[in-house]
């Protein structure tokens, strides 16, 4: 079920998209969703016992959405209608023929010891086959294997591996030793026991439970319409299909069967549970009403009645009313007080109670909650209505938790991807919260939108990659107008697209501001370096000169002094002429031409 928001709403949804990742906005979940999608219950077919057999029960009467937060931090979107029913017991015993096909016992020897090899031979590889044709088993080495007294082990026959898969699936479905249930390799088994007996019918329909709790709805349909073509009478197999279709949204169809087995059988309540949750899903809460008063003068201790009969009040605002039959299948229905749906939906009607300050009402409903998955670790709805609350109150660690656990359980569940995504963008993993959000986007359905609105948030505000943000945005706009939403020119998404703009604007601008200080510097910094140059040449330049002038005057001056000096002829004839000097003028002579070059 989808929340359409008020134009206030919106808005309140928007204005909060600018703000930064510091800001304290309570972070908007996907809604809350009903206590658990319908899941198998507990018991199994099993190939060994006439135990009785199961079918799927239907969870969708447990606590339903939960008002999704005005709030600015993920998809304003509501889960789809779903939640959990009592753990009850198989209803009723298997039909005649419902055994897994297994061989069947004979009065043939053992083929252990000695015995088995009665009629073995030996193949080229030295490996015996027994008389039935099975093949003597090998290690890892490939070796063939031996028992202590040296006879022949065998491989197990198709059926008899068949069975031991079975089992193992059973046993994970459950989960072992305290561990959670691992239903990957529960239906991997499964599908490898019908891969080695197709007409298993036990292996298909246990995989078709696990299918439903997986969330893989169309999966299980198929294989439910194979188990119900081949046990038309599997009443069990009916009522799964019924609750499978129930879950994809084809009332058309599960009212159908429910109708069929209600002409067989007027006050089958698990029947008649059925239509009353479909007229509940279908919006005819007074209709459901009246189903469930009906279904409890058949069986006063129906809690699924109870559950129907309290959301239906729920749904028509009546709080009061609503809190009141759960409280009373609380007190007085046997094991309701123990039941994880009768408590989440508490839960729900606590978190709605107007008669109590907003902090009450959420520790009241964190309290039922808990106390729920207390009762059935795995309550799908206690597990993602608490996480909800989680996320308001920025316990993203904690919500984060819950939601891993939750996408496990489901893994195909778009709204528990989206609360799971604003739970890993809380705790700092953007990468995982960015891969969600694109899975949901790339494929087709209804929260394309939402998970690209929360991208597009997570690369604006987060990564502050604005440009891709915008991008996303924009094609936001485009898929919403595909789907007939035409987004205004005022819209507050038009508008955050708009600052991111003008943030961008900014941002170039400074860039240009940058660049050119930039640019100025340098060519400031090259005249520096220029004029640097240009000195360093000039007095380079005149050192040059002058060093060359100095050169020049040197040789002169060395011409001159040569030509003064007189030689020997000439100082002789000048002694002989000459007017006797003193005898200081002659020591003075003497030493200038001593001195003389």
């Amino acid at each position: 079920m989808r929340v359409s928001l008020s134009p206030l709403a919106l808005l309140v949804l928007l204005l909060g998209l600018s703000l930064s990742a510091c800001d304290k906005n309570p972070p908007q979940t996907s809604g809350s969703i009903e206590a658990e999608e319908p899941s198998a219950s507990s018991a199994e077919a099993t190939p060994s016992s006439e135990d009785e057999q199961p079918s799927a029960r239907d969870d969708s009467n447990s606590a339903e959405p939960a008002e999704p937060a005005p709030v600015a931090d993920s998809s304003a979107v509501e889960t789809e209608d779903k939640g959990s029913e009592a753990e009850e017991a198989p209803i009723a015993a298997p039909p005649e023929g419902t055994q897994p096909v297994m061989a069947e016992d004979t009065a043939e020897p053992s083929m252990s010891g000695e015995a088995g090899l009665v009629g073995a031979t030996l193949d080229e590889n030295g490996l015996y086959i027994a008389r039935d044709g099975r093949r003597q088993a090998i290690d890892d080495f490939g070796n063939p294997v031996f028992d202590a007294d040296g006879y022949p082990i065998w491989e197990a026959l198709p059926a008899e591996r068949a069975a031991q898969l079975f089992e193992e699936a059973l046993m994970l479905r459950k989960g072992l030793a305290g561990a959670e249930p691992d239903l990957m390799s529960a239906a991997m088994r499964l599908n490898e026991a019908i891969a080695l007996v197709p007409d298993f019918i036990e292996a298909r329909y246990n995989l078709a439970l696990v299918q439903l709790d997986q969330d893989l709805i169309r999966d299980a349909v198929q294989n439910l319409d194979k188990v119900v073509a081949a046990r038309p009478d599997w009443k069990e197999a009916l009522l799964s299909l019924a609750i499978a279709h129930e879950r994809s949204g084809d009332f058309n169809a599960a009212t159908r069967i429910y109708t069929k087995g209600l002409e067989s059988e007027p006050e089958n309540v698990d029947m008649l549970n059925g239509m009353a949750r479909i007229y509940r899903k279908m919006g005819q809460s007074e209709l459901a009403e009246q189903k469930a008063k009906a279904i409890l003068k058949i069986d006063s201790n129906s809690i699924d009645a109870y559950n129907t009969l309290g959301l239906a009040y729920l749904e028509m605002g009546e709080l009061e009313l609503a809190r009141f039959v759960f409280l009373k299948a609380e007190k007085s229905v046997p094991g309701a007080d123990e039941n994880s749906a009768i408590q989440a939906n508490l839960g729900l009607v606590n978190y709605r109670f107007e008669g109590w300050t907003k902090d009450k009402r959420e520790y009241e409903a964190t309290v039922r909650f808990e106390k729920a998955l207390e009762f059935n670790p795995n309550d799908l709805g206690a597990m993602v209505n608490l996480a909800h609350l989680k996320l308001i109150n920025f316990d993203f660690e904690g919500a984060r938790e819950l939601l891993e656990r939750a996408h496990r359980k489901m893994p195909a569940n778009v709204p528990i991807q989206l609360n799971l995504a604003v739970a890993r963008r809380g705790t700092g993993e953007y990468d995982g919260a960015e891969q969600l959000y694109n899975q949901i986007a790339s494929a087709p359905g209804s929260y394309r939108g939402d998970a690209l609105l929360n991208l597009a948030i997570l690369q604006g505000d987060f990564r502050k990659d604005y440009p891709t943000a915008i991008e996303t945005y924009n094609e936001y706009i485009s898929v919403m107008e595909e789907t007939g939403v035409a987004v205004a020119e005022d819209a507050p998404v038009r508008g955050y697209i708009r600052s991111i703009e003008k943030i961008l604007e900014r941002e170039e601008k400074k860039r240009q501001r940058a660049e050119a200080r930039k640019q100025r510097d340098a060519e400031r910094e090259a005249r520096r370096k220029a004029e640097q140059e240009a000195a360093a040449a000039e007095a380079a330049a005149a050192e040059a000169a002058a060093a060359e002038a100095g050169a020049a005057e040197g040789t002169e001056s060395s011409a001159t002094g040569a030509e003064a000096l007189p030689t020997s002829e000439d100082q002789s004839t000048s002694d002989e002429g000459a007017t006797p000097a003193s005898p200081e003028a002659e020591q003075t002579s003497s030493e200038s031409s001593e001195a003389g070059p």
